[in-house]
């Protein structure tokens, strides 16, 4: 469920596929934050589970996907899904004890 949240996401900012990169700018990031907590939280998370949660995938697309390709604007492909699963399955593990 959280992990379809952290796909659903990344798709509505429409991420591409990439190697390690760096920070995303400021904006980007507190726009990513606050959907996916809004997310987590419809889904019955505590708040402060739901920051945690939300931040821990949020490291893991950083070291994926730069703030450039997140603004190209390209369809997410198959290999994106499989490392946004992962990521969120192991923020979900760490963080929600899933």
């Amino acid at each position: 469920m959280l992990v379809r949240i952290v796909i659903l996401v990344t798709v509505a900012i429409n991420l591409a596929a990439g190697e390690a990169r760096a920070e995303w700018a400021p904006s980007l990031r507190s726009q990513w934050l606050s959907i996916c907590q809004g997310g987590c939280q419809q889904q019955g998370g505590a708040p402060a589970t739901c920051s945690g949660y939300c931040d821990c995938n949020l490291a893991g697309l950083e070291n994926s996907y730069s703030y450039e390709q997140a603004m190209e604007r390209r369809a997410v492909n198959s290999e994106d899904v499989r490392r946004i699963t992962a990521i969120g399955t192991a923020c979900a593990q760490r963080t929600l004890g899933r």
